[in-house]
């Protein structure tokens, strides 16, 4: 079993057709500099590394003002155990939701897929439900999207193309047993991958 960490299953995702945010990696200060001229404001940091298991706001930082600011979360963020550098990613607007696909067979999938709602602690946690015939269910699947804030219909079909070509990507591909979409961005034109791990048998 091979994982891609979320920096390579980004770029994975990416070159097979998928939208991923604008972001960049950055292993030093001059390439923090690089990167954030690159993905510009406003954006978020999060510490980057092959064996770096999710910590949540330890190893992900929002609401960097400036450079000065970016350098100190970059020097803390590369401290962090697993680090390797730092994946500067761009912030964007949208409603935001988890993807979860896994192969149960050669021709099936099942899918896990949610919202998130903002704990009074002030921690976002995800709500989700499981479906099994995915492209059955697609409309109840988009609906359940809906529960936690009005969707419009450009927002609806956004979301369902984003799950109908992910389904038919797993399915092309046999090594490829779960994607994990962590974050999921949907705006009225664009469905954008924010977050994402890529599980290979």
């Amino acid at each position: 079993m091979n994982i891609l960490s979320e920096r390579h299953a980004e770029d994975f995702l990416e070159k097979e057709g998928f939208r991923v945010v604008e972001r960049a990696f950055s292993r030093s200060r001059f390439g923090l500099r690089k990167a954030l001229f690159k993905v510009g404001f406003p954006f978020v940091l999060k510490a980057s590394g092959k064996k770096l298991l999710p910590n949540g706001d330890v190893s992900l930082k929002h609401d960097v003002k400036n450079y000065t600011c970016a350098l100190e979360e970059f020097k803390q963020l590369k401290k962090i155990n697993g680090a390797e550098g730092v994946l500067v990613q761009r912030k964007i607007p949208g409603k935001e939701f988890f993807v979860s696909l896994k192969k149960a067979s050669k021709t099936r999938c099942t899918i896990s897929f949610g919202f998130f709602i903002l704990k009074e602690s002030g921690e976002k946690e995800v709500v989700l439900k499981v479906f099994t015939d995915i492209k059955k269910n697609i409309k109840k699947i988009v609906e359940e999207g809906g529960k936690f804030g009005k969707l419009s219909s450009r927002e609806k079909k956004s979301l369902e193309r984003f799950i109908l070509d992910m389904i038919n990507f797993i399915n092309k591909n046999e090594n490829i047993s779960e994607i994990v979409v962590g974050s999921l961005i949907v705006d009225g034109k664009n469905a954008t991958i924010v977050n994402a791990k890529v599980e290979f048998r």
